[in-house]
């Protein structure tokens, strides 16, 4: 199920016109600053997007966060092996247009950026998430191996089109703490038996 949601949803992002997504992502991003969770934290860790697959703009934020002077924080892997297996953590980043690739599939701080140990938000990235604040992101697995790991409040960021009635849950599967899209902000109730 989740592989063919995972396909239906990126064919449903990338055919939705650039000009629509940016218009999404401003409005998205809108409501996330208007929140006392963005205005509380002194640090948040973004994504940057994969603009080839249709995702949410994540660069209001970025500007959002550094006009009211938190610090920014954006994924990285480190060490080697394959994807699925990677562990990834985050480092602060003054320029986001210093990212660059490091050839797993998305732009990333220096592995001489600072580690960020504690983070007050972080914003997650996602294919398709649910009421419950459960998501299906592109199957790697990395959000849910690096949540667990900060005290962090976390925020599924996303068009209002990927916010489906349920989705499966596995045993390892993180939820997220809120869900902002372009439309609406969703306080998830968590499912009885899902993951925390």
């Amino acid at each position: 199920m989740k592989v063919e949601l995972r396909k239906s949803m990126l064919m449903k992002r990338t055919m939705t016109p650039r000009d629509v997504r940016a218009e999404a992502s401003r409005a998205a991003a809108a409501r996330l600053t208007a929140l006392d969770v963005w205005k509380q934290a002194r640090s948040v860790a973004l994504f940057r997007t994969l603009a080839n697959k249709g995702e949410i703009d994540t660069a209001p934020l970025d500007e959002a966060a550094r006009k009211s002077g938190k610090r920014v924080a954006y994924p990285a892997i480190d060490g080697g092996g394959p994807i699925g297996e990677a562990t990834m953590v985050f480092r602060w980043v003054d320029d986001a247009s210093l990212l660059t690739a490091h050839g797993h599939g998305f732009a990333e701080p220096s592995p001489d950026a600072e580690r960020a140990e504690v983070i007050d938000l972080i914003v997650v990235p996602g294919l398709a998430f649910d009421p419950a604040g459960q998501r299906v992101g592109y199957g790697a697995g990395l959000y849910d191996r690096t949540l667990p790991r900060y005290r962090a409040k976390t925020v599924g960021l996303a068009f209002d089109f990927q916010v489906v009635m349920e989705l499966p849950i596995n045993e390892h599967d993180v939820a997220v703490s809120l869900i902002v899209t372009d439309k609406q902000v969703l306080e998830p109730t968590p499912r009885v038996g899902g993951a925390a």
